[in-house]
């Protein structure tokens, strides 16, 4: 037993007759017949008395249309509200920004789309890269803009998403100027591990593809301490007391006098994109965001 069928019951019972129920129903006669059937069979009762002149309901059927119809009318509200919801969330876009992108343009831009679509809700919300990918695949976050691996993506998951890149960088060690690395302008992965690293959080991009790095390269990766802000980890760079390790664009935001930005080599690439789910590129408020982020990194 489907909703169909109890649709089809409902839409009979008004009837008593086939042929209009079928063209009310949009449907075949036969069709409808078949599916009265094989209600029938399902229930083990006769719901409808058939001659060759008219319909009638047998007496269990009528406490079942009764019934049916309840259930039609309360699926069809169900449908109303899903469909309002759906409208309203068409006017909602929830963005996730990754959590040092405060110190950006970042911020401005997604302020300036707002001003444009008034009528719409934006809400942002600020995390690390691992944390922004789990809510998009969950279904929590629209859009986010955060760095990524791509190449660390499981083909499934790659598939479900729209990535666009808008910043290509690299990992920069930064230590305080009194270090004897600040002197130099690349610095070995090796003699990076020789210091002692304070790290933004381990769901941090940089960590991630930092780690990548390190292992790749066959070395293992050293305890570090873990910070929960950027602004923790340069105040114990600044006591002298270690170093950190970020892409050189989130760096220059926090750096502070005092402090040096020494390239890694070989090169660890680092990639910020701008991110969704295919299945929301029909949504125009998406997809308009999207764009207007875009060309605005490109101005």
């Amino acid at each position: 037993m489907d909703l169909q069928q109890l649709r089809f019951l409902v839409t009979i019972s008004k009837t008593l007759n086939f042929s209009k129920a079928a063209e009310e129903l949009y449907i075949s006669q036969p069709t409808l017949s078949h599916q009265i059937r094989r209600l029938e069979d399902e229930l083990g009762v006769r719901l409808l008395e058939r001659s060759t002149r008219n319909v009638e309901l047998t007496p269990v059927g009528r406490e079942c249309v009764n019934i049916a119809q309840q259930i039609v009318e309360l699926s069809d509200r169900i449908m109303e509200i899903a469909q309002d919801e759906s409208r309203r969330f068409a006017k909602r876009l929830n963005i996730g920004v990754l959590a040092v992108y405060p110190q950006l343009n970042i911020s401005s831009v997604i302020t300036e789309f707002q001003a444009l679509h008034l009528n719409e809700t934006v809400n942002i919300h600020f995390d690390w890269s691992i944390a922004l990918m789990d809510r998009l695949l969950r279904k929590k976050t629209d859009v986010i803009i955060s760095n990524i691996d791509i190449d660390r993506l499981e083909p499934a998951v790659r598939e479900q998403l729209e990535i666009h890149p808008f910043i290509r960088d690299y990992l920069y060690l930064v230590v305080k100027d009194t270090n004897p690395l600040a002197e130099q302008e690349t610095v070995p992965l090796e003699e990076v591990l020789s210091q002692r690293l304070f790290m933004p959080g381990r769901a941090s991009s940089a960590n991630q593809f930092f780690v990548k790095a390190v292992t790749t390269a066959g070395f293992r990766m050293p305890d570090f301490v873990e910070c929960q802000s950027i602004m923790n980890a340069f105040n114990f760079v600044m006591a002298g007391s270690g170093a950190c390790v970020l892409s050189r664009h989130v760096a220059e935001s926090y750096l502070k006098e005092g402090m040096k930005l020494v390239r890694i080599v070989p090169e660890i690439n680092t990639y910020t994109a701008i991110i969704t789910r295919k299945e929301l590129l029909d949504r125009p408020l998406v997809r308009g965001f999207i764009q207007f982020f875009l060309q605005r990194q490109n101005e």
